[in-house]
């Protein structure tokens, strides 16, 4: 928790992992933008691309749709 997000293509930080859930077979993270804004992402390889525990970045590729855009 509390890892930033980082967009991996641009390295734009997009948000900071403030829960995690468990529904199913994959967690789920819940990401709060700095607007207060929250939005899910599933925990897989495709979204979630690397995970650097030491410097408390989470580097993800959003598919369309997961992060609704104004």
């Amino acid at each position: 928790l509390d890892c930033d997000v980082i967009d991996n293509e641009t390295g734009e930080k997009i948000g900071k992992i403030t829960d995690i859930q468990s529904p199913g077979a994959n967690d789920v993270w819940e990401v709060t933008e700095d607007s207060g804004k929250e939005f899910l992402i599933p925990f897989i390889e495709d979204v979630v691309k690397k995970v650097d525990v030491p410097n408390k970045k989470v580097y993800v590729e959003l598919m369309e749709g997961l992060r609704d855009e104004d």
